[in-house]
Parts: structure tokens; sequence; C-alpha cells
């Protein structure tokens, strides 16, 4: 009998929907592990923790098409607004976004994303802000192989 009181007690205090996981808290990228070199300048600080917010890094070729998917959530489970400063945003019921966009030609874009949750009347809504940024490398040419008299 205790195994099914257990089970309930989690049951009551874990709502989850099957296979959600549990909201994370907030991520911040060391940007000096970045393979490029990223103006510090150009990363939001997040208005929540006061501190610069980088959600990570991406390479693209310059040129083509790149997409940055991941996961937003509020622990309280708070409506909530997502932007982007940059490409095309697109949010998902089940929490996951994507971001596209091209990158023209090499070098890094910053893209921010802020997102602020909208709580119960007479509650202050929260606001958090992270750059991800997108690395564009050159397309890669093809090598030439010749023949004959040199």
């Amino acid at each position: 009998m205790r195994y099914i009181v257990l089970l309930a007690a989690v049951l009551v205090t874990a709502p989850l929907l099957l296979g959600q996981a549990e909201c994370p808290d907030q991520v911040f990228a060391d940007i000096s592990q970045c393979p490029a070199t990223l103006d510090p300048n150009r990363i939001a600080v997040d208005p929540y923790e006061q501190r610069m917010c980088c959600l990570g890094w991406m390479y693209a070729v310059a040129g083509s098409p790149w997409v940055w998917e991941r996961r937003y959530c509020d622990p309280d489970d708070d409506e909530m607004t997502l932007t982007s400063d940059t490409g095309v945003l697109t949010t998902n019921a089940d929490g996951t976004y994507s971001v596209t966009g091209t990158s023209s030609v090499p070098g890094v874009t910053y893209v921010t994303l802020t997102l602020t949750d909208q709580p119960a009347a007479n509650q202050t809504p929260i606001t958090r802000k992270g750059t991800f940024a997108v690395i564009a490398v050159p397309r890669n040419k093809p090598p030439s192989l010749c023949g004959g008299q040199s």
C-alpha cells in the first residue's frame, strides 16, 4: 500500500505530460570554449540574472540555410511569448522552437531570443534573454585534378 501512496504523490507533484522532461535551469555557454572568436558585446545580458547569456553556437555554410532548434518552458506553466531579433522563428505547442535563416557571407551572425512569461494577475512578468551565434564558413570549392602536359 505504501507504493501506491508514493506513486500518487509523485504524480500529483510532477504534472508533466507523458514524454515531457522537467523544465531545466537556464543554460549559459562559455564563449571562451567557442571555436570562433565571439564578440561579448553582441551576447545578450539576461535581465533576470544580470549576466551574459550565450545559448551556444552552430556552424553553417555561407549561402545555405541554417536551423537552430531547441526547447523553451516555464516551470509555473505560464503562457509565454518568445521573439527573435534575426531569422524566422517558429514555436510549437510542445514547447520546442526553431529559428531559421541564411548567412549570405562568411562570418558570425548573432541571434538574440527574448522569452517573457505571462503570470497570473498581480504578478510581474519575468523576461529571459539569450543569444546564439551562427558561424558561417565559406562554401568548400572542389579541387582541380589536372591532366596532360605541364
